[in-house]
């Protein structure tokens, strides 16, 4: 889907970016930004399975709302309201919708494991 062509690639700009910062905001993120862009080249390019990686990936969208908390130039109700849309979007997201999309990957892998493209793709 186009999802698993979208998602990988936000987040290996996200990689560059901390390989970039890493110059000037320290090795950690230069150390992240390389490990999680060659995880990503592991799984979109070399195995071309990014359906693997999007629902671990997915669950990051609630990280949006938890780096804006410590944000001290919004009004209290902003805040309050961003706390409550973190707390909506983590819940959505990584109890309901993660364990649904892993589910369906892993029951499909199951049910296609002894057909030839999935042979061709995994071994």
């Amino acid at each position: 889907t186009s999802l698993h062509r979208m998602v990988p690639a936000i987040t290996m700009g996200y990689a560059v970016i901390d390989l970039l910062e890493g110059a000037t905001l320290g090795i950690d993120f230069a150390l992240h930004g390389c490990f999680t862009l060659l995880v990503m080249i592991f799984y979109v390019s070399i195995m071309k399975a990014p359906q693997i990686v999007t629902p671990y990936i997915i669950m990051e969208i609630s990280t949006i709302n938890l780096a804006l908390v410590r944000a001290d130039f919004f009004p209290k109700m902003v805040s309050l309201i961003n706390q409550a849309l973190f707390a909506f979007f983590f819940f959505l997201f990584r109890i309901v919708i993660f364990p649904m999309l892993y589910y369906q990957l892993v029951t499909i892998m199951y049910r296609e494991r002894m057909t030839d493209t999935f042979q061709s793709c995994f071994s």
